[in-house]
């Protein structure tokens, strides 16, 4: 917060003996003006009616001559503040000049942003007071002095606003300079009783300024457009009146004049700007008689309210109906909300306009986001005037000299009354003792009766087309990897153990682990397989004897839910048959490749009597060398038809997840391994004829395990 420091510690008090016109000028910067509480903006034309103010502002000393004034010579710049003031004074100049006048002399007023347009409307003022002033003297030279009395209460209202409209050369219209006049009607009937330039009293544009701003207030009171807005007060015109009779002698003051009733309101004779126009204004069309189409009055603002300012500020709407007590509190709450967030944010000199608002909604009970924006730009000379100077140089604090704050106008003039009850932090919720207990792991509690008996119901899904996040749920396909062990890891590692877990959970037989459920077709060709072949059978009773005699040991052991939660599953692997028959069907023994387009042979593959697997777990049957090479031959050659087709499984899955890529060059790719398999083949075929020395076949066991992991 900027520190003012007293106008009696920087500058001398003024010479009693001198005269106004030769007191020092000092020029503040940066400068506002306050009402005697110090928060409020206030009009300095308005300071016979709004009481004694107060003005802030940076002090530059800088002409030599002005050093005498200063309590300490070295001590040229400060910020200062004077209260108490009561009187100021203006200035012809081609835009108006405003002046105070303090205990140490006249204050020249530079406006802070946030105070230029009341600092502006007092220059128009200005300005409309001097047109007048050389209207009026320009008609009365050369008159007596009962001609002058006369001219000056009969001039004609339509030249005065006429010569206006020339003087200001911007092309104002007839409307526009009434309305002009209106705006500005109590600033300057507040002058007119101070100013010693004319009677004014007696002007016959005093009386048409009286005259015009009681129509408009009739006007605004019964248009129902401002049937919401407050009563509007006219004393400023009573303070003219006042005043006015205060300075001659043997008067009394004039009482407040009775508002009209509503019936002669509305029957009041309309006003000059309601007449015919004398410059009719461009898009405003002529009516069939060759008038011009009246103009609508506007509905004016509380001019000269004494709870508001006539300087058209941000907070005029609201001072009008919310009571000052109630202002002041908001302010100072929302002060500290601010200080709060910049304190939270760290270093507030990088805190921007946004970030404040964003803080103000999300950490507090505020229900519109715009509240705090609304905030801020209607208390925003208060906040440049109170933040403290850790704010200073802040995106924040040149947010609020921006146009956009400056100019804002709040859509209700009573949103204030609720602000207290939204600038209350918002609290965090702990979260609730079911939500905890709901989290905790079930493994920590036994199996539920109702939940084990209750029916599974579907989460219920969104309606309409839209997309949803649906839970992942455990596939029941096998995985590729699974399905062909070659190179690749155990389908155990991919989920299938899974699918084996739940089913013994079940009470169902287990799925085997890699390989597609069994048919009626195989289950019959296990029961014939088993009985040409005690060995494979001894190898399932050994398995099933082991798992009964694990039960016994369990059941003896208790059959309790822990001790069963924690017995392993054992999985019984039953390999298929080869699905191509390795059994002889061509003359002298031959074995011919059934697959199509493949002419591979082997001679004197064994007998044909002999079943497939014949060999598989018996190496001493007393088939010799030549027909154990045979056989390893066709194994081998089948194999290469296996991987050639799992090369093609491979080739048709890579081509389909790399995004959805062009499958133009699949079958070529699928073409060139056919033909590398050709020649594997050919290759194959000229060597088996050609072969000497047969390779042993290995046990049954070994390459079927090779085969199928």
């Amino acid at each position: 917060m900027t520190r003012y420091l007293p106008e009696s510690s920087i500058l001398k008090p003024k010479d009693p003996t001198l005269v106004e016109d030769d007191w020092p000028i000092f020029v503040l910067s940066d400068a506002i003006v306050y009402r005697p509480d110090g928060v409020t903006l206030a009009n300095a034309v308005l300071v016979a009616q709004e009481g004694p103010c107060i003005v802030r502002g940076r002090l530059e000393v800088d002409d030599k001559e002005d050093i005498q004034y200063l309590v300490k010579p070295t001590v040229r710049t400060a910020n200062i503040e004077a209260k108490g003031i009561e009187n100021y004074s203006i200035g012809d100049d081609p835009q108006g000049v405003v002046w105070l006048a303090s205990s140490a002399g006249w204050f020249e007023i530079s406006p802070h942003p946030s105070y230029e347009r009341i600092y502006r409307s007092m220059c128009d003022m200005t300005v409309l007071y001097y047109i007048l002033l050389g209207i009026y003297i320009k008609a009365c030279e050369g008159a007596d002095s009962k001609s002058k009395h006369r001219i000056l209460a009969t001039l004609d209202i339509k030249e005065i606003l006429f010569e206006y409209a020339v003087a200001l050369g911007n092309g104002t219209t007839y409307e526009e300079a009434v309305d002009m006049c209106v705006q500005l009607g109590p600033m300057l009937l507040a002058h007119f009783a101070r100013s010693k330039d004319l009677d004014w009293v007696k002007s016959s544009f005093a009386k048409w300024l009286v005259k015009e701003l009681k129509d408009r207030e009739r006007s605004a009171r019964s248009s129902s457009r401002s049937e919401s807005a407050a009563p509007v007060s006219s004393h400023s015109q009573v303070g003219f009146q006042a005043e006015t009779q205060a300075l001659r002698p043997g008067t009394t003051p004039v009482p407040p004049p009775q508002l009209p009733s509503a019936p002669s309101a509305q029957a009041a004779t309309p006003g000059l700007s309601q007449q015919l126009p004398f410059r009719a204004p461009p898009g405003v069309a002529a009516n069939g008689n060759g008038g011009s189409s009246q103009v609508s009055p506007v509905p004016l603002p509380t001019y000269a309210s004494r709870e508001q300012s006539v300087s058209g500020s941000p907070a005029s709407a609201v001072q009008s109906a919310v009571p000052r007590e109630l202002r002041d509190s908001v302010f100072k709450v929302y002060l500290e909300v601010i200080e709060a967030i910049g304190a939270a944010h760290g270093d507030p000199r990088k805190v921007s306009a946004g970030k404040v608002h964003y803080g103000v909604f999300t950490k507090f009970k505020v229900r519109n986001y715009n509240l705090g924006k609304h905030l801020s730009a209607l208390f925003s000379s208060e906040l440049l005037a109170s933040l403290s100077d850790s704010w200073h140089g802040s995106p924040y604090e040149a947010w609020l000299t921006s146009k956009e704050a400056l100019e804002f106008t709040p859509t209700s003039a009573t949103f204030l009354a609720d602000v207290p009850n939204q600038l209350v932090r918002r609290a965090h919720q702990a979260p609730s003792a079911s939500s905890s207990a709901s989290t905790a792991p079930s493994s920590a509690k036994g199996p539920s009766t109702a939940q084990t008996n209750s029916p599974v119901l579907p989460s219920p899904r969104i309606s309409g087309k839209r997309a949803v996040l649906r839970l992942p749920t455990v596939s029941k396909k096998r995985r590729f990897e699974g399905a062909f062990g070659e190179g690749r890891p155990s389908s155990a590692d991919n989920g299938d153990s899974a699918d084996a877990a739940s089913a013994a959970s079940r009470g169902s037989t287990p799925r085997p682990v890699g390989r597609p459920r069994k048919t009626a077709k195989n289950n019959h060709d296990d029961g014939d397989r088993a009985a040409r072949h005690p060995s494979s059978q001894a190898m399932q009773v050994d398995i099933s004897s082991d798992d009964d005699s694990s039960s016994s040991d369990d059941n003896s052991a208790g059959d309790s839910d822990s001790e069963r939660q924690k017995k392993e599953t054992i999985l019984a692997v039953r390999a298929e048959p080869l699905l191509i028959s390795t059994r002889p069907t061509g003359p002298n023994r031959t074995w011919t490749c059934p697959q199509p387009g493949c002419s591979y042979f082997v001679r004197d593959a064994g007998s044909p009597d002999l079943s497939d697997n014949s060999d598989e777990d018996d190496d001493d049957d007393g088939s010799d060398d030549n027909t154990k090479a045979a056989r390893s031959r066709i194994i081998e050659h089948l194999r290469s038809h296996e991987k050639e087709m799992l090369s093609r499984v491979d080739l048709a899955i890579t081509e389909g997840t790399r995004g959805h890529v062009s499958v133009d060059h699949l079958l070529e790719k699928i073409r060139t391994l056919a033909d590398k398999n050709s020649q594997r083949t050919a290759a194959a075929s000229t060597a088996s004829s050609t072969a000497v020395t047969p390779t042993a076949v290995t046990s049954g066991t070994s390459w079927r395990s090779r085969f199928f992991y």
